[in-house]
């Protein structure tokens, strides 16, 4: 545990509707611990993490150009631990989160995130899910940046600190029981 940190976190919602997308050079899967591409993700030393969130009911919303990772990241929709709020966000069914969204370096500024992000909501829709949840760091620009482009609509900012164990929150999130 650190001494002391601070996050101000701003939620964004974007509602999950059918699309139609041409085919594009990065192919999109939403994958279980069977499809995972276990050998060919760059990120190896989050493994057993990804192991734990497979074994917990998460997916993983992947982008693969050929058999290389140029997209990742993790779909929840019941539950979800947010670390930097020390708390448990109980999402309202039908809704789903997308979380710890990267773009691999070499793939940065060809519009993927963007990409990705309406692609998932799509493919969401199809399963029934209503709304689409994301979230980032307030001096994460990059993020941001894609998350507007992919449309989703502001809902809100959380502020919150810990000090030598005392934790504070405050801010408010529409739709959102945090």
């Amino acid at each position: 545990m650190r001494i002391c940190e601070r996050h101000h976190l701003r939620f964004y919602r974007r509602t999950c509707v059918p699309v139609t997308l041409l085919t594009g050079d990065i192919d999109f899967r939403l994958v279980n611990v069977h499809d995972f591409p276990w050998g060919a993700h760059p990120m190896q030393e989050f493994l057993d993490q990804y192991r734990q969130r497979f074994a917990s009911g998460t997916r993983a919303w992947i982008g693969m150009d050929d058999d290389r990772v140029a997209f990742s990241s993790w779909v929840e929709e019941h539950r979800l631990y947010i670390d930097e709020l020390h708390s448990t966000w109980k999402l309202a069914p039908p809704d789903a989160v997308v979380y710890d969204v990267v773009t691999m370096p070499e793939y940065r500024g060809r519009g993927i995130y963007p990409d990705a992000l309406r692609r998932l909501c799509g493919r969401l829709a199809e399963e029934g899910l209503r709304h689409l949840w994301i979230y980032a760091e307030e001096k994460n620009e990059s993020s941001l940046r894609g998350i507007a482009k992919a449309d989703f609509e502001y809902h809100g900012s959380i502020r919150s600190s810990a000090m030598f164990g005392v934790k504070r929150r405050r801010g408010n999130i529409s739709g959102v029981n945090l």
